[in-house]
Parts: C-alpha cells; sequence; structure tokens
C-alpha cells in the first residue's frame, strides 16, 4: 500500500520540459528501476521513401539522465545508447530489424514494424534507483539521431551531432522516497 502511494507521488513529480513537435516522451519510475519510452512522429514519409528505395536506415537514440546541481555543472548519472537499424530486402518485400545493442535481428513482412521499430523505444531500463538521491531534481534527456545509407559513423559524428529531434523531462525525487526493502 505504501508503495502504490509512493509510486503515485513519484510519477506525479515528473514534469515535461522541452519536446519538439512530433516527438514524445515518458518517464516512468519504479521501486527498482527508472524507464524511459520515447517516440518520434513526423518522419514517416522520409522514412518510407528511403526504405522503398533499398536504403539502410538507422536511429540512434541517446538517453543522458543528469542530477540538477545550483552553483555547480549537472552531474551525468547515466548515459545510454540505443542503435536500431533497418535492412530492406526489396525482392522479398521483407525488413530485417537489428537491435546493434543486443545483436538480435529479426524478419519482419510488415513496413508499418519496421517503421515502428526505428521510430519508438518501449520501457528502456535508465538507471537503478538506488543511484538516485532523494529529495534531488533530475533531468532526463532524448536525442534523436536519423542516419539514412550504409555508411557507418565518421570520428566527426560524436564532435558534429545532427540531432533530428531532442526532448527532455524533468522530475523531482522526493526526500521520503527511499526504496523500501523487502
Amino acid at each position: 500500500m505504501i508503495c502504490a502511494a509512493l509510486l503515485a507521488v513519484l510519477l506525479l513529480q515528473i514534469s515535461p520540459v522541452a519536446a519538439e513537435e512530433g516527438t514524445q516522451m515518458q518517464l516512468q519510475l519504479t521501486q527498482d528501476v527508472v524507464y524511459c519510452t520515447a517516440k518520434l512522429s513526423g518522419q514517416r514519409e522520409r522514412l518510407v521513401a528511403a526504405l522503398r528505395d533499398g536504403m539502410v536506415v538507422s536511429t540512434v537514440w541517446r538517453i543522458q539522465l543528469d542530477r540538477l546541481r545550483h552553483y555547480w555543472l549537472n552531474e551525468s548519472v547515466a548515459e545510454i545508447t540505443v542503435v536500431r537499424r533497418v535492412e530492406p530486402d526489396l525482392l522479398a518485400q521483407r525488413w530485417r530489424l537489428v537491435d546493434e545493442a543486443t545483436g538480435i535481428a529479426r524478419q519482419s513482412d510488415s513496413l508499418d514494424a519496421a517503421l515502428h521499430f526505428l521510430t519508438a523505444i518501449e520501457h528502456v531500463a535508465v538507471v537503478d534507483r538506488a543511484l538516485l538521491v532523494a529529495g534531488e531534481s533530475y533531468r532526463a534527456g532524448v536525442a534523436i539521431d536519423l542516419r539514412l545509407g550504409d555508411a557507418g559513423e565518421a570520428w566527426w559524428t560524436a564532435l558534429w551531432r545532427t540531432d533530428e529531434a531532442t526532448m527532455a523531462q524533468r522530475f523531482h525525487l522526493p526526500a521520503n522516497s527511499a526504496p523500501v526493502e523487502p
């Protein structure tokens, strides 16, 4: 009962800060882990055209969680990168969906499934709640880089990123939100 009330208080503490049009981001704070769900919208025509032309399309999702501090630079708590790639097989009208973080690849007959795979991440674990300090404010941000073509990552992309969309949310972890021992 106490855990449910605590979770309700935590979910009410999350407020959106900035999101570009066509993007959505949601954080879920559970008792043990902070999860992120994000969606990129408004790119359907561009992605469909590239995939139907036989181009490999990748999305790079960069998730960052920072503890906000006054009078100091913000402290980075977690950085997660999720890379998803779709490789079209035009002769068979199939799409190979590759999650580069896990190396898992699967085939799909549906272009809509391939588009969803590229434009959405769901329930991605960002950080263990034990690493967060009760009573502090945090900022979670997601930057999405859309890559068309089979070119590998060049050395300058780490210096000069061309993010397709960015979004962020701030939340405050209440002082009485210490993890409950089982």
